[in-house]
Parts: C-alpha cells; structure tokens; sequence
C-alpha cells in the first residue's frame, strides 16, 4: 500500500510514518509538507491508496484543505482514501470533514498504539472516529443500548453492503452511483444511493445527518466493508 502523508511538521511526519509501518510493514510512505506539495504528489504517485492529512497547512486551513485534495482525487477518477490527522475534535468539524468524504479521523493526541489499530481498521475497510468524539454525535441516533450491552447485527441487503463499502471508501452519492452504473451496465440516479444510504441508516438506527451519522455508526460498530471483496 503507498501512502501519503501529508502534514507541515516533518518530526511529526516521521512519526507518523513510523506508526503506520507497524499497522503494514509493507507500507510505502510518501510525504508533503503544504497542499501544493501533497496536489503534486498525488500527481506524481496516482496508486496512492491512503491518504493521512493534516488539515492545518501553511497554504490551507481545515476543511478546505481536504476539499481541495479530494476534488483533485475526483478529476482523476484516483481510486484514494482519506483519514484526517487533527489536533481538534469538535463534533461539527468531524461531521463537516466526513461529509467531505474523509473516511476516519484520528486525534493527534492518541496514543501510538490506538493510532496504529485505527490505521489497521481503515485498512480492513473500517472507519476509525475517537470515542470522545463519537459520545457528541449520539444525538443523531434513535437508541442507543446500555454500556457493555450486544449491538443486534445489522442485516444490509446486497446493494446496501455494496453502497456501504463504497461510503466507507470515501465516494460521494454521485461517484458511487457511477461506479454500480458502470458495473450494472445501467443508469443509476444518485438519488437512488441517497435513498439507499437512508435505508442504511434506519436499520442502523441513525435518524440525523444520514451519511455522517452512518459513518459513526459503522466506526461505534467496529463493521468493516472491503471494498475489493464487495465489487469483485
């Protein structure tokens, strides 16, 4: 897997880099210090899979950063996901940033070995958001079961699993409806994915923000969607 990291720190950079090696050994690391040099980066490296981001920059401030990036990822149909680094936790940066197809977000202050499980489960096609952080969006969901209690499985269709691992990758409504378009040889209306999104997000008990909501949802869980395994 080749990785990008991208953050104006190069100690944090470093260390960074190392914690990731012990999630994938095999990781290939490459490294940016400002948007411009992460834009040429992704330019020079279009196989890069992950994509760790500061979202403070010294050419770019919050959420705009990933914006920028990701929408360069999308004119190049690059096939790139994106978890946020970020010294800040506040729910409606987390909820902005997630919409903004970030598919994770990890607290500089974490320790090491959190960060490297967080890492593991982005891998494994998990979404990885901070407890502390998750406790602030309970609002969105319809029940929430006492501490220590089983979590009843959820039991998505085919096309809900499909649609899932495609969110949990970090594709927009409209990008997802292309992609099972291009694979079911048919049209389909990102509407349609909205609606499916919607049926996700009811079985999951999610009744605010659907897609950020389902994102938190997914990562309280712990559920991982593979996307290779899902669209095979």
């Amino acid at each position: 897997m080749r990785c990008l990291i991208v953050d104006d720190h190069p100690l944090t950079r470093d260390g960074t880099a190392s914690a990731l090696r012990e999630a994938d050994p095999d990781a290939e690391v490459v490294e940016a210090g400002s948007l411009a040099e992460a834009l040429q980066a992704l330019a020079d490296h279009p196989d890069v899979e992950l994509v760790l981001l500061d979202l403070e920059l010294g050419d770019s401030h919050g959420a705009q950063t990933l914006r920028r990036l990701r929408a360069s990822c999308e004119e190049r149909e690059l096939d790139t996901r994106f978890v946020v680094l970020s010294g800040h936790g506040e729910p409606e940066l987390v909820r902005e940033v997630v919409d903004d197809c970030a598919t994770g977000f990890i607290l500089k202050a974490t320790s090491r070995k959190i960060f490297t499980q967080a890492i593991a489960l982005t891998i494994a096609g998990g979404v990885y958001i901070p407890d502390v952080v998750l406790r602030h969006l309970d609002a969105g969901v319809a029940v929430r079961p006492p501490a220590g209690a089983a979590v009843r499985p959820v039991q998505l269709t085919r096309r809900e699993v499909e649609v899932a691992a495609l969110l949990v990758h970090g594709y927009t409504y409209k990008r997802i409806a292309k992609e099972l378009g291009h694979r079911d040889g048919k049209s389909i209306s990102d509407h349609t994915i909205r609606a499916h999104v919607g049926n996700i997000a009811w079985k999951l008990g999610v009744t605010e923000n659907a897609k950020s909501g389902v994102m938190a949802e997914i990562a309280r869980r712990g559920l991982t969607f593979p996307l290779r395994a899902q669209l095979a």
